[in-house]
């Protein structure tokens, strides 16, 4: 069986962290299956690494304006043009040989990206279909769509997709609401990261001493609430000096993005902007493998966080967390382990008292006695959503 792999990405640490964890179940499930990607993924050698193999077609990702519908129409136009740019759009394996299409887009299909990732997904299941591929979604969000054209696209892609899996309650309200009849290939499960586990050893000097760890966001700045644009840095901060004026604990700013993120500045900035007097106890640590991240927050007392896979990576290795969101998946995420608390769409004065909460070692082991109750159930809960899709291939 030839699998394709559509909405991955390497700019991105979960939409990477999301790949792993897909390719580490196909191989454990379907270990005859082979696994494909677009050649517009790059990183090919990473790639190779992984056991993952390369489509010979000019595939982009969702959204792109100039060549997603083009290719599909011409992909030997597309081809050209690629070339010309110095771009290798070969591979190994012709689109009309794929079988079953796994889609792990991130968050591409709402209001806050326009209709046109929305209407590039339509053409895609319905080319995948009229060849007789299986055609699966697993994003990691999805919705409101309120723009023009965007119910009339999903509702068209539930009818013709084997299944449609989304991640949260939300999501799945905002799919179902958009249908004109319920449906039944429409399902929840919780994110496929949440059970993907393997053990990096993490032996760098300044993890050897207890730490939390703060992850910074740039949409924090353009995409969550006025509250938040205009306060993130203030409220993160404050946090930290929290954090550092009431325990012994260091406090490491990881970096959880990649490509052309601004992450990195934003998280220096906060970290110029404290106190000298904690200089010594404030580190900044980027890591490029988003194994070795789940790893490192695995280590950690408790993490701040408003990247959400590092947040989803805390909170399924039982480490407490906060979440600064931008988005209704993080309050969903906080939600689905009984956490609602400890999740902020907007700077309240509440999270300082938050923060002091996870300060104190007591209380964060009632909430990793939570964390790991919850966690029990969500690998039952995956263990169905696989048997579910694999006996629809």
């Amino acid at each position: 069986m030839n699998i394709l792999i559509t909405g991955a990405n390497f700019n991105n640490k979960g939409a990477q962290l999301m790949l792993v964890s897909l390719v580490s179940v196909i191989k454990n499930k379907l270990p005859n299956a082979k696994i494909f990607v677009s050649p517009l993924l790059g990183n090919r050698e990473q790639l190779k690494e992984m056991g993952v193999g390369v489509l010979d077609y000019p595939l982009f990702h969702y959204g792109n304006l100039r060549y997603f519908k083009l290719a599909l129409n011409a992909p030997f136009l597309v081809r050209l043009i690629m070339k010309l740019k110095g771009i290798n759009t070969s591979g190994e394996l012709p689109l009309k040989k794929v079988d079953a299409v796994f889609d792990i887009s991130g968050f591409a299909f709402g209001d806050k990206w326009g209709a046109n990732p929305v209407n590039d997904l339509q053409m895609l299941v319905a080319k995948m279909k009229k060849q007789g591929a299986k055609f699966f979604l697993l994003p990691q969000a999805f919705g409101p769509f309120t723009k023009e054209g965007m119910k009339e696209n999903i509702s068209k892609v539930v009818d013709e997709v084997d299944l449609l899996v989304t991640r949260d309650q939300q999501s799945y309200e905002y799919v179902t609401s958009s249908l004109p009849v319920p449906k039944p290939n429409v399902l929840r499960y919780p994110d496929i990261t949440l059970s993907y586990k393997k053990s990096i050893p993490v032996e760098d000097e300044i993890f050897s001493k207890p730490f939390s760890i703060i992850v910074p966001n740039e949409r924090m700045l353009d995409k969550a609430s006025i509250g938040w644009q205009k306060n993130y840095y203030e409220v993160v901060g404050k946090m930290i000096t929290t954090i550092l004026a009431n325990s012994t604990l260091n406090v490491v700013m990881l970096i959880h993005a990649g490509g052309n993120s601004k992450d990195g500045e934003v998280g220096m900035n906060i970290k110029n902007s404290l106190p000298s007097e904690y200089a010594n106890r404030v580190f900044y640590y980027v890591e490029e493998d988003p194994t070795r991240l789940k790893s490192l927050i695995a280590k950690s007392q408790f993490l701040i966080g408003s990247r959400f896979h590092a947040l989803a990576s805390a909170l399924s290795s039982n480490i407490p967390s906060i979440g600064t969101s931008w988005l209704h998946k993080y309050e969903m995420l906080f939600n689905e382990y009984g956490c609602s608390d400890y999740s902020f769409k907007d700077p309240e004065e509440a999270i300082y008292a938050r923060t002091l909460e996870l300060v104190d070692e007591k209380n964060r082991e009632q909430i990793i006695a939570t964390l790991k109750a919850k966690n029990s159930e969500i690998g039952q809960l995956h263990e169905q959503m696989w048997n579910t899709i694999i006996s629809r291939l």
